[in-house]
């Protein structure tokens, strides 16, 4: 067994793309001066980092296209790529770091404030077989029925001059999108019974696949077809309930020379979990392209349900009133999140068919206005509750929980990929271990022990035990920044957490240490990272245990009890940290204290 630790070093190259995805484009006019201060602000300059969005965030992105168009050149044009794969919807912009929701773009324009009538705004989300944008083909010369962006998310702008809208100029125009679509593996999808050697292939399962044009389907272990079909795919048609053909990334109808049989095929999903975000960069082809079978799916679905558990909270409270026809509960504003458990109450009778005693999940549109879903699959859906009326007496909305782990925020494959998954585990307080045959990812949770270790186990009795972590290493207090929903996206910092024990303990002297929280944007949810990040530095013994050749199935983020009578140890609970194969065939394995 080779060594294996905590975190993974993958020496895979991540490839890199630019704006050739859309043909050659125009140049920027001359006296355009936008220097990006983040990913958040418009770029004139090119760029050959990929970026991935991963659930929900704000991006700009370097502009693809500049131009002008009108008799006057009173229309100014741009293509401003977010996301180089499929995304599932861009429900806000930010025009001048204004906010404009869906709501208030009618037929792509903008209808109300002050850049009504003046802003046209086009999401295009990426299709594998993308057309190029009707109105630019019509509207700009320079631009093409060649331009087609496939697998690309981007918004199409057309701003119209007016001095009054826009007494300053152009600034940016950021978008909040929806990313990337996901493969669960608690969905078991439909097996694949055959698929056809023809141009284009016919994939038959052996029940109905719940699949329609234009959905976005993961591929498992469909063995023997050649080429090799797996992974992402678009559905191109479904002739029946158990037949469908598929596009490539390439935007190409699936053709196959050889046939093949079993497997999976399953429909993929927006959504903010941890642990499938995770999954996604471990095995997509834009991420580090792992194979299906070198992810352990038995721990992923479990680390993906402890990311779904709602945390009790502080109960918060407001008064609504409710929309039957658009479905939406008003209130005044609030830091709450999708997915986050509610309860209501009223003086008199809720909108029917809501009750009284029934959890329901948040649908967040703005700070303001809500919809709920009957589950937690619904509210990421964005399939919420059909109102029929708006109820008597006065509302009150209860939210008691939010998701324990989630994904929000922006890859970059100019990245490392070590630290791409540095980045991604500090949402989940999580790890990511490779046992020489799968990746395993593990959230921070509490673990059932899986082991037991004794004296029977030792293999050199002259181990020693190290009692507290080094003095250099250790902290008694945490703070961090985080990218904040709730204020416009942007970098905040976040209330410290801190311990007076653990001071007390370090001579009443406070010692920080610093994090960075890139795909977490709610502040009670870094508290809670924070507070495990600070527990876990000052949790106890360090083991290090040089154990016989019988301890071969242990593995890094195993808990196993210790019972060693010479350090008084008896069923104490310590995770592996560490395990190391050595010459004479046993294992040096550290523990840490649990």
């Amino acid at each position: 067994m080779p060594e294996i630790i905590i975190g993974i070093i993958i020496s895979v190259a991540l490839s890199a793309i630019s704006s050739a995805l859309f043909g050659k484009t125009s140049t920027p006019l001359a006296g355009f001066d936008i220097e990006p201060r983040d990913n958040q602000e418009v770029s004139r300059r090119a760029s050959d980092i990929r970026t991935l969005v991963l659930g929900e965030a704000r991006i700009a992105g370097p502009l693809l296209l500049f131009s002008v168009s009108g008799t006057d050149n009173e229309f100014l044009h741009m293509v401003i790529p977010h996301a180089h794969h499929p995304c599932d919807a861009v429900p806000e912009w930010f025009v001048n770091d204004e906010s404009q929701v869906d709501e208030t773009v009618v037929a792509d324009t903008i209808t109300t404030g002050r850049f009504a009538d003046h802003v046209r705004l086009v999401a295009h989300l990426g299709a594998f077989d993308q057309a190029a944008a009707s109105n630019l083909v019509s509207e700009v010369g320079e631009w093409t029925s060649a331009h087609k962006g496939g697998g690309v998310t981007y918004t199409e702008a057309r701003l119209k001059f007016d001095q009054n809208v826009f007494p300053q100029g152009f600034s940016n125009i950021a978008a909040v999108v929806r990313g990337a679509l996901l493969y669960d593996p608690r969905d078991s999808g439909a097996t694949i019974s055959t698929s056809s050697a023809a141009d284009p292939a016919v994939f038959t399962t052996d029940a109905d696949h719940g699949l329609v044009v234009g959905d976005y389907a993961w591929v498992k272990e469909h063995i023997t077809a050649v080429p090799a079909v797996d992974k992402m795919y678009q559905v191109k048609t479904v002739p029946t309930t158990t037949t469908l053909t598929l596009i490539d990334r390439d935007g190409a109808v699936v053709a196959l020379t050889t046939g093949g049989t079993a497997g999976t095929i399953t429909k993929m999903v927006w959504s903010d979990n941890w642990a499938l975000c995770v999954r996604h960069i471990l095995t997509d082809t834009v991420g580090l392209n792992a194979d299906n079978d070198e992810i352990d799916d038995t721990v992923l679905t479990a680390s993906a349900n402890v990311a779904d558990e709602q945390v009790q909270l502080t109960v918060e409270t407001k008064t609504f009133s409710a929309d039957e026809t658009t479905d939406i509960l008003t209130v005044t504003a609030v830091t709450w999140k999708l997915g986050d458990g509610m309860t209501l109450t009223t003086t008199d009778t809720l909108p029917a068919p809501l009750a009284t005693g029934t959890t329901y999940f948040l649908i967040r549109i703005t700070p303001t206005r809500f919809k709920l879903a009957t589950t937690l699959a619904n509210a990421r859906a964005q399939v919420a509750i059909d109102l029929a009326d708006t109820g008597t007496g006065t509302h009150t909305l209860r939210r008691n929980s939010q998701l324990r782990y989630t994904c929000n925020g922006i890859v970059e494959t100019g990245q490392s990929p070590q630290d791409i998954i540095d980045d991604l585990m500090t949402a989940g307080a999580g790890v990511v271990t490779w046992d020489g045959d799968k990746f395993k990812v593990y959230a921070g949770a509490a673990t059932a022990s899986s082991g037991t270790t004794d004296e029977g186990d030792v293999r050199d009795e002259g181990f020693t035990v190290d009692p507290r972590m080094a003095i250099a290493q250790s902290f008694n207090a945490t703070r961090g920044q985080f990218t904040d929903r709730d204020k416009f996206w942007g970098l905040v910092d976040a209330a410290p957490f801190t311990n007076a024990t653990y001071e007390a303990e370090d001579g009443n002297q406070r010692i920080f240490a610093d994090f960075k929280f890139p795909y977490t944007t709610d502040g009670i949810a870094v508290q809670r990272l924070l507070k495990i990040a600070l527990e876990r530095n000052r949790q106890g013994a360090t083991v290090p245990f040089p154990a016989k050749p019988q301890k071969y199935k242990t593995q890094v983020w195993d808990v196993e009890t210790l019972t060693l009578d010479h350090l008084g140890y008896s069923a104490k609970q310590f995770r592996v940290m560490r395990v190391t194969e050595q010459e004479d065939g046993g294992y040096d394995i550290v523990y840490r204290e649990e």
